[in-house]
């Protein structure tokens, strides 16, 4: 582990212990305690920390797949065609999908990576992704349809040609237990969607 990683952890622990202990002291008077923290405090602590139903609705998006990807550079341009492959899996325990994507874009090899996970305490899932074809990291937010097995995600990037601000948004959709579907739209300022990129996924056997 680097030291900017330890000392990250150590920040991040030593913040959740703040929280879980109690600020006065009638606090200490009123408040049964565990291990010393307060009951509630670490109570809330699990529970936030917990995986559960939400995060099982990822489990259609883990294992190995063939994947195709189809970009539109223009609207009415015809899409650009390349193939690479995907493995996603659990990581930390089941509280995130870890996504490792390699393939070809531009005939320059090209490799992604991806975390998603649901956050308990704003309920709402969370991605983030970062490649060779980039120095950001995008991150976003999304909600989950049942009905239609959809998830969709709304985040923002800088388009590397205006330099501005460009909110994005992604949906994907569950079409089996060896399939599903990821479209990209870039969103503009009056509402108007157009579709940048579909890639196809299919289990490999």
């Amino acid at each position: 582990m680097s030291q900017l990683v330890m000392v990250r952890a150590l920040a991040g622990f030593a913040l959740l212990l703040a929280l879980a202990l109690p600020g006065t002291a009638d606090d200490k008077k009123d408040k049964p305690k565990s291990g010393g923290f307060d009951a509630a405090a670490m109570e809330a602590m699990m529970k936030a920390a917990t995986p559960g139903p939400e995060h099982k609705r990822l489990e259609p998006l883990v294992g190995s797949w063939n994947c195709v990807v189809r970009m539109w550079m223009a609207p009415d341009a015809p899409a650009s065609e390349v193939k690479g492959k995907t493995t996603r899996k659990w990581f930390l325990d089941g509280r995130f999908l870890q996504d490792d994507t390699e393939g070809e874009f531009g005939g320059m090899p090209f490799r992604g990576f991806g975390l998603t996970g649901y956050d308990n305490l704003q309920k709402k899932y969370t991605s983030m992704w970062a490649d060779n074809m980039n120095t950001a990291i995008m991150t976003s937010q999304g909600t989950y349809d049942a009905s239609a097995k959809t998830f969709t995600y709304v985040g923002e990037m800088i388009d590397p040609i205006t330099t501005q601000k460009t909110k994005m948004k992604d949906v994907i959709r569950v079409e089996g237990t060896d399939k599903h579907r990821l479209e990209s739209y870039k969103v503009a300022p009056d509402g108007k969607e157009t579709k940048m990129m579909e890639v196809i996924y299919t289990r490999a056997k």
